[in-house]
């Protein structure tokens, strides 16, 4: 790396196996100290990803750099990649010929011979960045430090250029070897001093050996032109430190440095080498030339154009052109004694040796370290010659492409992914097939194989690319049997229907098999089979566009009138558009015999914003257990487009602005709902009656000049209206509705708040509900984000009479509330109409109360006391029987944590209505109870 060093000892101290640079009291710190311990961090680092990840590969869940055909060129992925160790970014798609500026890269149609394939490969070099941004301007210019990057440019390779069979290539990049090897340097450098002074002159007598100079230098000897030895070039400096930038002067460019420094820098006659950064991302070299120019005066060098010279270029010194690299190892004498030979080989364009010469040892620093890296016997004599310390290229294969007159194809992928080391699949392991001849690449086709040999337990079998509609239709009526999925994506146009069967099992291989639905709320629908059971697969369903007309909450996977129910192990995920048009899991329960027997455990579910979790309806024997059930991300552009076109939760924010009650005495709003951290009295002087405002509203005038406007002989009751409209419109038009003729900013500042705080919310986690349930357990569930978190009331649908369901536990769920600026009421637990009910040991929190929030919206959200809108951890309503135990809980962030209330109907007999031991953090009221509940050791 260039820079104005004292020495570099990086490359040293990894091939002398140095741990640490560890500095003493009391004596001079060195720049190659610091930059040594920066360099042992750095290549341990990369050390760890090449043994982890390989020479080269993709993360499954970034990868980046993907080939993609576009016409008679090909694009570039957005994402990341490891080659080498060297971790890399591409930010966005890009073509391939918008790299680099023209004339960088070679075009496809020259570097691709028709009707031929390429390697198409990524090189990257470690840089100096280059930018005027980087040093203080107070420091007259001087950069303090060098930042080192890492640029890249794909490339393409003939495959017939490459000295390499295609299927030897292939073999290689699958067990992720090192195939290019010949790309890079193979030669090597070795440096000295003068035995003696090579002519004194007549009347000179020759001094002795050694370095000849007074000052301390670090030389640099780079390649210029890459090939064999005889036929590179190569170029020299006695400081590798002289650089500057450029500054506009009259028509053209002037060095910008103080003039002195110029003068002693960039002299007239000095060598010099013009540089830019699209030019060092590619790893190439600049025009050279001597200047001509006067110290100060406009730039001019010689043998470049002055188009060549802009802005963003710079200039490097040297001290001469370029010269050939002797083929013969012969001594090449660069000045002050100091000379340089070449081993024979091939040299790349950068590669580089820094050589440290100084004056008290009348000698240079040399070897770089102790064992060489190549011997070659030069003159008779064995030489030990070192590989260059810098311009390394790190290289990664991406794929094969061919070109057809002017169309490019690409014929295969050549990343190699890989998964977290906490989510390695079956797949994703390489399988040796040389022994058991199953036609297995990976341990997943291995083992679909031996699924599918004679005597599995799979009656029916499925790959991607399977007709399964057609598949299950051809199962007889009532039969009984296993549809297995092998690993693989298979994507439905329409929802794969499951009816009349008899016992049904439909068995993944874990996440890699995957149902999903691109547009609609059911993904798998079974309907009116005896059992049903689902284990190890991933079921989705999108729908982001226009709501399907089901008249009903529709589930990714939907049951309906079939006998036991089982889904194990699996991932489900419901995306909708609008308020309660989906959930992950719906299941509405048979009730002939068998039927209503439904356990649910170990899954993991994601429900999209606005959608639901899991629904039960009239079940016999239920089990919902140590599942995950936490909100699909999303940006917030989305979610808040989302609220807007929804009407529910438009008027629902809505009600934050402008409630729809007014604060008199005639339609108050509830007590409980009003918070003065976050709404205030307004009083337009309409009919005498205030109402209530969000804080941040502050334009009394201005909205009753335009309700007056608008509405000049309206009655009390067409203001109220007209507010609950404008209130419900403030999203839709980004905070300012239309209002008397115009757009109306009173709630601009209103909006500006919540715009940047709503975030993709659960409606419900789990509802419970229908006509019955006679034996209910939720237990050990993990629900994040959700509105409201579990549910369970049955009714028999008659009004303000709800008959008891039968026995419920509710144990050891984990359940954070949502917190978002939208005026709905939240609980974690609600509870309606139960014979005998356990609440045991649940933990619920706001989650800005969850010292694990680490939502940036976190410290916004509580300065505008969003988490003060109305939320219960604990409500247990209605009907209620003669057992009740609530102990353990802990509830947090709920301005209403505990609340037991009954109806009229509720029986005469004896009650044990128990509340203990709980904990809250406070509230406005924390224990809303009956009478009949005995309290007793709460917090």
């Amino acid at each position: 790396m260039r820079g104005d060093f004292t020495r570099d000892t990086r490359v040293r101290a990894g091939r002398t196996a140095t741990r640490a640079v560890l500095l003493q009291q009391g004596r001079p710190l060195l720049d190659s100290d610091f930059n040594e311990e920066a360099g042992l961090v750095a290549a341990r680092s990369e050390a760890i990803v090449r043994h982890v990840v390989g020479l080269h590969g993709v993360p499954r869940d970034d990868a980046g750099f993907a080939i993609t055909a576009a016409g008679g060129s090909f694009t570039i992925g957005a994402g990341s990649l490891y080659v080498e160790g060297l971790p890399l970014h591409n930010p966005a798609t890009l073509a391939y010929e918008a790299q680099f500026p023209p004339g960088i890269l070679p075009a496809l149609n020259a570097a691709i011979p028709d009707n031929q394939e390429a390697l198409v490969h990524l090189e990257a070099v470690l840089r100096p960045a280059i930018g005027p941004d980087l040093s203080d301007p107070a420091l007259d210019g001087v950069e303090t430090a060098v930042r080192e990057v890492a640029g890249w440019a794909v490339r393409v390779t003939p495959l017939a250029s490459l000295g390499v069979a295609r299927a030897a290539l292939i073999e290689g990049l699958d067990r992720n070897q090192d195939v290019l090897p010949y790309l890079g340097t193979t030669g090597g450098l070795d440096a000295g001093v003068d035995t003696q002074d090579p002519d004194p002159g007549p009347c000179g007598i020759a001094p002795g050996a050694g370095y000849l100079d007074q000052l301390n230098r670090l030389y640099r000897v780079e390649i210029h032109d890459a090939g064999a030895a005889g036929a590179a070039t190569f170029k020299w400096t006695e400081d590798a430190s002289r650089e500057a930038s450029l500054r506009a002067s009259g028509a053209g460019f002037a060095i910008d440095l103080p003039q002195a420094r110029i003068a002693e820098w960039f002299p007239t006659g000095a060598v010099v080498e013009l540089i830019d950064d699209d030019r060092a991302r590619a790893g190439l070299t600049g025009p050279m030339g001597s200047i001509t120019s006067a110290p100060g005066a406009q730039l001019a060098i010689g043998g470049v154009a002055a188009g060549q010279i802009t802005a963003t270029t710079r200039i490097r010194r040297w001290s001469a052109m370029p010269v050939a690299v002797p083929a013969n190892g012969a001594w090449v004498r660069l000045s002050r004694g100091v000379r340089v030979r070449f081993a024979t080989g091939n040299y790349a364009v950068g590669s580089a040796w820094t050589i440290p010469a100084r004056t008290v040892l009348g000698d240079v620093l040399w070897p770089p370290y102790p064992a060489g890296d190549l011997s070659q016997v030069v003159s008779g004599q064995p030489v030990d010659f070192y590989a260059p310390l810098e311009g390394r290229r790190y290289r990664a294969p991406l794929a094969l492409v061919r070109r057809n007159g002017n169309a490019i194809t690409v014929t295969q992928d050549l990343r190699d992914r890989f998964p977290p080391l906490t989510d390695i699949t079956a797949e994703l392991v390489r399988f040796d097939d040389s022994r058991s001849g199953l036609g297995a690449a990976n341990v997943q086709q291995a083992i679909d194989a031996l699924a599918q040999r004679e005597g599995d337990c799979c009656t029916w079998h499925a790959a991607p690319g399977t007709d399964l509609q057609a598949l299950v239709d051809s199962i007889p009526p009532r039969a009984n049997g296993t549809l297995c999925l092998a690993t693989g994506n298979y994507e439905l146009t329409a929802p794969l229907r499951i009816a009349g069967k008899g016992h049904v099992r439909v068995i993944g291989v874990g996440p890699g098999s995957k149902l999903w639905r691109r547009n609609g709320a059911q993904t798998l629908l079974v309907e009116n089979c005896l059992s049903i059971e689902l284990a190890d697969l991933v079921v989705a369903a999108e729908a982001p566009g226009v709501p399907e007309k089901l008249g009903r909450t529709g589930g990714a996977v939907d049951v309906s009138g079939s006998g036991p129910v089982r889904v194990l192990r699996a991932t489900l995920i419901a995306r909708g558009r609008r308020w309660k048009q989906s959930a992950a899991l719906r299941v509405a329960c048979s009730t002939a015999r068998g039927g209503g027997d439904v356990t649910i455990e170990d899954c993991d579910i994601v429900a999209g914003d606005l959608a639901g979790g899991i629904i039960v309806i009239d079940p016999d024997c239920l089990r919902i257990e140590n599942n995950r059930i936490r909100p699909r991300n999303e940006a917030i552009a989305l979610t808040l487009d989302r609220w807007a076109q929804d009407l529910h939760m438009a008027a629902a924010v809505g009600r934050l602005a402008v409630s729809y009650a007014s604060a008199g005495p005639r339609e108050p709003r509830p007590a409980t709902r009003v918070d003065a951290r976050l709404f205030k009295v307004v009083d337009l002087d309409l009919f005498n009656t205030p109402f209530f405002a969000t804080t941040l509203f502050s334009d009394n005038s201005e909205l009753r000049r335009r309700l007056l406007l608008e509405l000049p002989t309206g009655q009390a009751r067409d203001f109220s209206m007209r507010l609950r409209q404008l209130a419900s419109r403030i999203l839709v038009h980004g905070g300012t509705p239309r209002l008397g003729g115009g757009a109306y900013a009173g709630f601009q500042r209103f909006y500006n708040t919540i715009r940047t705080l709503v975030a993709p919310a659960i409606d419900s986690a789990i509802v419970v509900g229908g006509t019955h349930a006679r034996d209910v357990t939720i237990a050990g569930n993990r629900i994040e984000g959700a509105l409201r978190g579990i549910r369970v009331a049955v009714n028999a649908g008659v009004q303000q009479q709800r008959l008891p369901l039968g026995t419920l536990r509710i144990e050891r769920n984990l359940i954070r509330l949502r917190v978002a600026p939208t005026d709905v009421v939240r609980f974690g637990i609600y509870v309606g109409n139960a014979e005998r009910c356990w609440i045991v040991d649940n933990d619920i929190a706001g989650e800005t109360a969850d010292p694990d929030f680490a939502d940036p919206r976190a410290t916004q959200l509580r300065a505008q006391h969003f988490d003060a809108l109305h939320a219960e951890g604990v409500r247990v309503v209605g009907t209620l029987g003669p057992l009740l135990h609530i102990r353990g809980n802990m509830v947090r962030s709920c301005p209403f944590p505990f609340t037991v209330t009954r109806t009229n109907g509720t029986d005469s007999r004896a009650k044990l209505w128990l509340v203990q031991g709980n904990y809250t953090d406070g509230g406005v009221t924390r224990y809303r109870l009956d009478a009949s509940c005995k309290a007793t050791d709460n917090i």
